[in-house]
């Protein structure tokens, strides 16, 4: 019974995977786990790496599987980084690791990326899952931006796909001068993901934001996912005396109107202004008016929309 409970101890938190190494240092010696497996409370997935009987069979499950049959300084990076970081558009069948240079060890059922630097400010933890931070995670996106990597059958991006993931983490709040570090940190001639990331640092430039049509682009999926009517996009409206001007989308029965905060310089003195001013005419011709962010849709939908329906049905 000890024994079971130290397993499912160390497993617990490993969606329910474990390597030999930390059976024993929690005190299991291989007999036992050779009972363990030959009772099937065990399945052994990779030399040394066990899952436990009946846990579920998740992404992040493969996730520690592959951590845990390479090397422990081994991390989650490229395409899975981003989809743990919530940027970007990538699906779970990715599995990507990286690892310091130098060493032969096969990851299981993972794309084993090699790096020379991979110092301890470059990681973090997601969920219990070590990860490469979101910046380096970016930075290592752009050098899959390659011609040469698409042509030898290797994991190849396109630069709008770095460039939504780039958006995303700066919509979610991640300040560019983080990005800005780790390009001065690991940037140089001949390295991978330099040029493609200076270029798009600078496309951006300070106080960058997703642009207007990006997030109404998203704002739009939002809704439909959770199954929202979709309200009317681009329309111009009437104050009581002055034409208002054209909101982004309106809800036209329910007279709520919403506006994409995604302009580039938005907290500008002018810009809080003449929004302040549309907001109160808005108000004054009888419309409700909500103002919607990246981050908001990004980061927490499911609070946006039951805040939207509420106020729908009021």
């Amino acid at each position: 019974m000890r024994h079971t409970v130290e397993l499912l101890l160390v497993a617990g938190s490993q969606a329910g995977t474990v390597h030999r190494r930390q059976l024993a240092e929690a005190g299991l010696a291989d007999r036992v786990i050779a009972r363990q497996v030959t009772a099937g409370l065990l399945t052994v997935e990779h030399p040394d790496v066990f899952r436990l009987a009946g846990a579920p069979r998740t992404w992040q499950q493969e996730l520690w599987l592959a951590l845990l049959s390479a090397r422990s300084a081994s991390v989650v990076s490229h395409r899975s980084a981003a989809r743990l970081h919530h940027v970007g558009r990538f699906a779970t069948e990715h599995i990507d690791l990286v690892e310091v240079e130098h060493h032969s060890n096969r990851v299981r059922g993972a794309a084993a990326h090699r790096s020379l630097l991979l110092p301890p400010h470059h990681r973090t933890e997601v969920d219990g899952i070590p990860v490469t931070t979101v910046e380096r995670t970016v930075f290592d996106l752009a050098g899959q931006v390659s011609i040469k990597r698409w042509r030898r059958g290797l994991p190849s991006l396109r630069q709008h796909q770095v460039a939504r993931a780039l958006d995303d983490a700066i919509a979610g709040g991640v300040e560019p001068r983080r990005f800005t570090a780790v390009l001065d940190e690991l940037g140089g001639r001949g390295r991978g993901g330099t040029r493609v990331m200076r270029e798009l640092m600078e496309q951006r430039g300070e106080g960058y934001a997703a642009t207007e049509s990006e997030l109404e682009d998203l704002l739009n999926e939002v809704l439909d996912r959770f199954g929202l009517p979709l309200p009317v996009r681009q329309r111009n409206l009437g104050g009581l005396e002055d034409r208002v001007g054209r909101v982004d989308f309106v809800f036209t029965e329910e007279r709520v109107v919403i506006e994409a905060d995604g302009r580039k310089n938005h907290t500008a003195l002018l810009d809080r202004e003449g929004d302040a001013w549309r907001d109160l005419e808005l108000a004054a011709a009888g419309f409700r008016v909500i103002r919607v962010t990246w981050g908001q849709l990004t980061t927490d939908p499911r609070r946006f929309v039951a805040a939207l329906r509420a106020v729908l049905a009021a």
